[in-house]
């Protein structure tokens, strides 16, 4: 009787442990949005290693560092955004990217995603919303509220998001950056 009360708190235990360790279910108000990053980009366009740097809805940058297009970046402004490349920029009022590009449905889709009542739960730390007429879907990570993951089906979006930037704040990041 004895190895059979001890075998059943071992289980007890260890069911305990298993349902701590998920973490706590998170809302969609715990989620952090402004973060500095690397991702994993998988698109129509191909597949790219990124940082990406999140200030707000008004400031955010993606840098290609991978591949053919390494060194190819975007910062948005509160007034548009500047392209980058070898040396060379160019700030546009209006984006001059095709709307159905990589970068300009990430910043789009987490722009959305960050506005108040964008997002539904659909599971542990799932959310999907829509944005501009695109559907998407996120996972947060259960103990920062950071982004892990992002698709855009419609768009043939997948985004993984990973080695986060805790030493330098995203938005710091932004302002260190001011291409004329």
């Amino acid at each position: 009787m004895g190895k059979r009360l001890a075998a059943g708190a071992a289980v007890l235990c260890l069911l305990f442990l298993c349902a701590c360790a998920g973490g706590k279910a998170l809302k969609a108000e715990d989620l952090d949005f402004t973060f500095s990053c690397e991702a994993d980009i998988s698109c129509k366009g191909g597949n790219f290693t990124c940082s990406f740097r999140r200030g707000g809805a008004q400031s955010a940058s993606v840098e290609i560092l991978s591949g053919g297009a390494a060194g190819l970046a975007w910062y948005w402004g509160g007034d548009g955004f500047t392209q980058t490349y070898a040396g060379l920029a160019e700030k546009k009022s209006a984006v001059p990217l095709p709307e159905s590009s990589f970068a300009s449905v990430l910043v789009r889709a987490l722009n959305s995603a960050e506005r108040p009542g964008a997002l539904t739960s659909s599971g542990r730390n799932e959310f999907t919303g829509r944005a501009e007429g695109m559907a998407f879907s996120l996972t947060a990570d259960p103990q920062t509220g950071l982004p892990q993951t992002l698709a855009v089906p419609s768009w043939g979006l997948e985004a993984k998001f990973h080695d986060f930037d805790e030493k330098t704040p995203a938005t710091q990041a932004l302002e260190t950056y001011a291409p004329d």
